[in-house]
Order: C-alpha cells, then structure tokens, then sequence
C-alpha cells in the first residue's frame, strides 16, 4: 500500500507524474493535513485534490518541485 502524488497537466489533465510518498510522512500526518471533520476515509484510499496548503506541507516533507500554475495535483493511494 503506497500513497502517491499525481501530476496531472492543466491543459488536457493528462497524468504526466507520480510520485511515491516517503515512508517519513505517516497515515495521521496525511489524515490530519486532507480528512474533514466528518470524513471517514481513515485509510485515505480516496483521491484528494491538493490545495496550496496541501502543497506547501509536500514541499516541506518532499523533494518535489511543484508548479501549480501549469499542473494540478492529487494526493492517491495505489496497491503497486
């Protein structure tokens, strides 16, 4: 089970990128920073889109280098 970030081009939302999450950034980091309060996708086997908050706790915790102007991103979960 892995939780990844999908790149998705603005333009035609084709996926253009994934990136696996690293094992440092644990489920309740991840279920504090996307679940709303009456959620109950406590495994997050759902896809969030990313806000800019959401963007700015992965730049902190990752080496990706976001361009939200150009892409939007999700966070996902993947069984592979």
């Amino acid at each position: 089970m892995k939780r990844v970030i999908e790149c998705f081009l603005k333009e035609t939302e084709e996926l253009v990128k994934t990136y696996e999450l690293p094992s440092s950034i644990t489920l309740e980091s991840l279920q504090k920073l996307v679940l709303e309060e009456n959620d109950d996708d406590y495994n997050l086997v759902f896809c969030y889109s990313l806000s800019e908050e959401h963007i700015t706790f992965f730049q902190e915790h990752t080496h990706i280098e976001f361009n939200s102007t150009k892409y939007d991103y999700t966070l996902s979960y993947t069984e592979k």
